[in-house]
């Protein structure tokens, strides 16, 4: 389908974003629709609406805080959290709950997936990664199995969703039905159901400048979620395996560590 030039530009016209099209003329026919189908995914009277709360939201603390009349932050009340630590009684009391409320059907599991491992030296999404665990185990099938061994303690179903990106998406799902990667493929979704396992991919919104316009970078708008391969770099793809194994490890390994009812890498 083709996007109307007349009826995007009026819109971002009117919510003062017209200068993104500055540059319009300058690119290919093809290159205007992509652009186009771009500038018509942002939602630009929202994106206005959210600078303008945030803006005076930051512009009423500035001013509690000259004047002297900024709330104090206290310490939360007892009895608004509580802790497992040197408590057995407590934490069997809280397993038998959460088992009864998995075996009701009332728990899923949603993890956040939509972040590239470029900071641990490669392009692929974090979960596919392999950590260097004797297992040779990904995050994924490790948090998969964990899933999986619940469901049979509680003999329920567990929905898993896991948010992707447009950088991740593909290969995520891949790797589940590969069941790990294509050069070591093992069961398609590590055992769980295909149908209990939901990919969706998280939305973006451009970033914007202080003077509360869209940036814009190689004649087009510069999204702060966009693709991160191309920032990749030798000092990144460098770092030891030691130390990339030893973060994710580390967050893996840690007691606190839990995969419900929200994960995130």
């Amino acid at each position: 389908m083709t996007l109307s030039y007349e009826v995007i530009k009026s819109r971002f016209d009117a919510a003062g974003q017209g200068h993104v099209f500055k540059h319009y003329n300058a690119l290919s026919s093809t290159e205007q629709q992509r652009y186009l189908t771009q500038l018509d995914r942002i939602d630009v009277e929202r994106l206005n609406a959210i600078t303008a709360t945030t803006l005076a939201a930051q512009a009423k603390e500035l001013a509690n805080q000259k004047a002297g009349t900024s709330p104090v932050l206290e310490p939360l009340p007892p009895s608004c959290f509580a802790t497992v630590i040197d408590n057995p009684s407590q934490a069997q009391g809280w397993w038998k709950e959460g088992i009864d409320a998995i075996s009701r059907g009332e728990v899923a599991v949603i993890l956040m997936a939509g972040g590239q491992g470029t900071r641990l030296g490669t392009t692929e999404p974090k979960g596919c990664f392999d950590i260097g665990l004797p297992s040779g185990k990904s995050l994924f099938q490790y948090q998969a199995e964990r899933i999986g061994k619940l469901q049979e303690l509680a003999a329920a179903t567990i929905r898993w969703y896991i948010m992707t990106s447009g950088p991740t998406r593909k290969a995520t799902e891949e790797f589940f039905e590969n069941g790990g990667p294509k050069s070591k493929p093992g069961t398609p979704y590590f055992g769980l159901k295909k149908d209990d396992v939901i990919f969706f991919e998280q939305g973006m919104y451009s970033s914007k400048l202080r003077k509360n316009s869209l940036p814009m970078r190689r004649k087009q708008v510069h999204y702060q979620l966009s693709q991160r391969t191309e920032r990749s770099s030798l000092k990144v793809q460098e770092r030891s395996q030691k130390h990339r194994m030893e973060t994710v490890a580390s967050m893996l390994l840690s007691p606190k560590s839990s995969c419900l009812p929200v994960s995130r890498f």
